[in-house]
């Protein structure tokens, strides 16, 4: 579904285009989800279909032996914590489930962090692998949520595609009969990339 509006980037980035064109304004909204979904990729968010958009997450973390009681959490913004166990078992039974009084959350453009306070009843966070499980929701629940850059830079990326779509240096499919412009990051505006480095997650992830 995405989480940028088609009737932004018509009426802000693409002057030419008439909100009661109805027949472009429906490419460019599938062309605003494939831009999120590859931006998403290109950011570093897990999974077999990473996205923007706000998404319940379990993820199997381990902590840093430079800095044993931070935990990052490689996605953004994490909006929510539901659970976090560590078991070098990897059992995660309810015996090993880690007080969320323990920890405070800290909250990054790129991530966000668990740092254990002193005043809890767990020292360290575990460092083998795959040892701690973090359930947490995060990614962006609408087009207001979104940082106004982040979503300028896709929308910048999305109308720079559509007015150049004809461009022979674009891929292109066959669909319906006629050829199509392919929408790929690496053809965007290197101003619009710029912007994206400055949102790529910290570290890397695996999910259960």
């Amino acid at each position: 579904m995405g989480v940028l509006l088609s009737s932004t980037l018509a009426s802000d980035y693409l002057a030419g285009v008439a909100s009661t064109d109805t027949a472009t304004t429906a490419i460019l909204a599938r062309a605003l989800v494939r831009a999120e979904s590859q931006v998403a990729v290109h950011l570093g968010y897990p999974g077999l279909s990473a996205t923007l958009e706000s998404t319940s997450y379990t993820l199997r973390l381990r902590g840093s032996r430079i800095e044993p009681k931070r935990l990052l959490i490689p996605v953004a913004p994490v909006t929510a914590v539901a659970s976090v166990y560590q078991d070098l078992d990897l059992a995660f039974g309810s015996g090993t489930l880690i007080n969320s009084g323990d920890y405070e959350r800290e909250d990054l453009r790129c991530g966000s962090y668990l740092n254990l306070l002193p005043t809890g009843q767990t020292s360290t966070w575990f460092t083998a692998e795959r040892s701690i499980k973090v359930t947490c929701t995060a990614g962006y629940a609408d087009e207001a949520a979104m940082p106004t850059v982040l979503a300028d830079a896709i929308y910048r990326i999305v109308a720079d595609w559509w007015l150049r779509r004809t461009n022979r240096h674009l891929g292109s499919i066959s669909a319906g009969g006629q050829n199509q412009s392919v929408l790929d990051l690496k053809d965007a505006n290197p101003d619009a990339l710029a912007i994206l480095e400055k949102f790529r997650i910290l570290g890397s992830v695996g999910i259960s």
